[in-house]
């Protein structure tokens, strides 16, 4: 199945965090900021990251390779289909 959709991202790291948060948003399209459907804008947490038309696997490989470039040692990743949430939306970082 070739089905692309939004994926939420978040992970754990030792080191690198902000290393890491500014290349996969800048080289690989991740966001730190989800719209929801009536404009809200949610501020997401430093290690969770929103990825628009992508898959989970895809999303899951972006994050270990940038992480080994870095050698952050990436401890856990969770990446899971994102397309309806309701959310505490935060402040801006």
């Amino acid at each position: 199945m070739n089905e692309k959709y939004n994926v939420l991202v978040t992970y754990d790291i030792e080191q690198y965090h902000t290393q890491v948060r500014k290349r996969l948003i800048e080289n690989f399209g991740f966001e730190e900021v989800m719209i929801g459907d009536n404009n809200t804008k949610c501020y997401l947490p430093n290690t969770t990251l929103f990825k628009k038309n992508t898959k989970k696997e895809e999303s899951l490989e972006i994050v270990q390779s940038v992480c080994n470039s870095l050698n952050a040692n990436l401890k856990r990743c969770i990446c899971t289909k994102c397309d309806n949430w309701i959310a505490l939306v935060g402040e801006e970082l």
